[in-house]
């Protein structure tokens, strides 16, 4: 895999990031159905396995609130569902402008990354950068097979990487905070500044791209992986005993 690879395969990885999330939490859920025959218990067990990232979510909300002096209220960790949407969390955040809700909401997905990085990092061992080469996502294997309590930090990784993506609320006021940082990056353009405020900035901007890139890269394989697993098990008991979803 060569050094333009590793980047396609950075950038393919966080465009597919949440598709593949919610294919995972479909994948899950049907499983779940399929053995209990119940929504209600396809929804609870789903946001029991992702307690963890739910918790790390809101907290993230919470904390980023009260660094930047917006009022916080109660925080609720109960699913909710209305129509096909569910939601595992809530946090009441206090109005705020445009700048603060965006930093606001985007802060379970900073968050939900950094832990990611350092758990490979600290646990197995994991630079945190997408494989320049086949033999280095090898090696990547192999560090993860040596690693003690591999399955529980896969779990929390999983856990926390499908629950970091920040909701439609949570988006809500990012159009506009876009908006305005085009508007300057265009004007500083237009005044001949933009180059030499980005050059300098360069090489931590690569380093951040590569280690997004990374984080987006272990969901998704990680998703497929165990997604994959699941609907098998979900086929297998649908032949054996005639149990089926009638849902895609």
């Amino acid at each position: 895999m060569q050094p333009s690879l590793s980047l396609a395969a950075g950038i393919v990885a966080v465009l597919a990031l949440a598709p593949t999330v919610r294919w995972f939490g479909l994948r899950f859920q049907r499983l779940v159905y399929v053995v209990t025959q119940s929504q209600d218990a396809a929804l609870y067990v789903y946001h029991f396995v992702l307690l963890p990232g739910t918790l790390l979510h809101e907290l993230s909300h919470w904390l980023a609130a009260k660094i930047m002096g917006v009022r916080t209220g109660r925080l609720m960790l109960m699913p909710v569902r209305k129509g096909n949407v569910a939601r595992f969390g809530s946090v009441q955040i206090g109005s705020s402008d445009p700048l603060r809700e965006s930093l606001i909401g985007a802060a379970p997905l900073a968050m939900g990354v950094l832990l990611s990085l350092v758990i490979a990092r600290w646990r197995f061992g994991w630079q945190a950068a997408v494989p320049a080469s086949w033999a280095a996502a090898l090696d990547l294997w192999r560090t993860l097979r040596a690693a003690p309590d591999a399955f529980l930090w896969l779990y929390l990784l999983l856990s926390i990487t499908n629950a970091m993506l920040p909701s439609e609320s949570d988006r809500r006021s990012w159009r506009w905070v876009g908006a305005a940082l085009l508007v300057a990056l265009l004007a500083l353009q237009f005044l001949g500044l933009l180059g030499s405020l980005v050059i300098p900035v360069m090489p931590w901007l690569a380093r951040t791209a590569n280690a997004i890139g990374f984080a987006a890269l272990l969901a998704v394989t990680c998703d497929l992986l165990v997604g994959v697993f699941l609907m098998l098990v979900e086929l297998g008991i649908g032949f054996v005993f005639g149990r089926w979803v009638d849902v895609a």
